[in-house]
């Protein structure tokens, strides 16, 4: 057997062998497209939530100690998705009414329609609480 065939039959192995892994890999993929339904369930719990803490804020004051910015307190009422969308509809309809009532009854005028709108207002995302009314 001559240099150049011997390593004709070389390289016919190595192809052979990196072709067979080819299959092998694409096999193992194939076998796994079977448990496709539970590893997206399990990719659908897989779900992180953030926390958003605000920052303490203090007063900023000039030179001489005179305040330039303060702090104020601002009251908000916020629903939480994750409880409400757990609710059947007719007890969700009930919670804004009964929301509303309160929320009316502090002072600011509000309709079950507002708070209906706001809370299915998606530019929040699934984790955040979503505000129904700001003082």
């Amino acid at each position: 057997m001559t240099d150049g065939a011997l390593r004709m039959r070389v390289f016919a192995f190595i192809a052979l062998v990196l072709f067979g892994g080819l299959v092998a890999r694409l096999w193992y993929l194939q076998g796994l497209e079977a448990q496709r339904e539970e590893l997206q369930e399990r990719a659908q719990t897989n779900v992180l939530e953030e926390v958003y803490e605000e920052a303490p804020r203090g007063r900023i004051l000039a030179r001489n100690g005179r305040v330039i910015v303060d702090n104020k307190v601002v009251e908000v009422v916020t629903i939480d998705r994750g409880i409400v969308d757990d609710l059947d509809p007719i007890e969700r309809d009930e919670m804004f009414l009964r929301l509303a009532i309160a929320i009316s009854r502090s002072g600011r005028l509000t309709k079950v329609g507002d708070i209906v709108d706001q809370y299915g207002d998606r530019s929040f995302g699934p984790f955040e609480r979503v505000p129904v009314a700001v003082d």
